[in-house]
């Protein structure tokens, strides 16, 4: 039985969170626990206009754990994930970065959506000869 658990601003669908550097509420987590691994899926699509990403990347904050985003804009990280919480991060070149805070159970499967906002903001690179 899929269990939708994520704890983003006590929202009750899946998690559609906003830019980290707007919600520092958000904490950066890493708790995890004991007993049977657990897996996070979702997907990722940009929000204007609503399409799947498939450039982009979802880790597990302070942790090697990724996933590879499918060409429809799904990811999946399964059965690694030890019980607790944990802090998701969805990023795309061009986009703004998405952090949501899981709770992983124990033989479950936690659904995170992300809907990553266009960034206005692109950093000039110095090019050298």
């Amino acid at each position: 039985m899929a269990c939708l658990v994520a704890l983003v601003q006590a929202c009750a669908g899946p998690a559609v969170v906003r830019p980290s550097t707007v919600e520092p509420e958000v904490p950066l987590v890493c708790e995890p626990g004991q007993g049977e691994p657990g897996s996070v899926t979702g997907h990722v699509s940009a929000a204007d206009p609503d399409e799947p990403l498939a450039s982009c990347s979802v880790s597990v904050w302070n942790t090697d754990i990724g996933s590879n985003i499918e060409p429809d804009g799904s990811y999946a990280i399964r059965g690694v994930l030890t019980p607790g919480r944990y802090t998701l991060l969805a990023s795309a070149l061009g986009f703004e970065e998405r952090r949501a805070l899981v709770e992983v159970r124990p033989g479950e499967t936690t659904v995170v959506d992300f809907r990553l906002e266009s960034s206005e903001v692109l950093r000039p690179i110095d090019v050298r000869h």
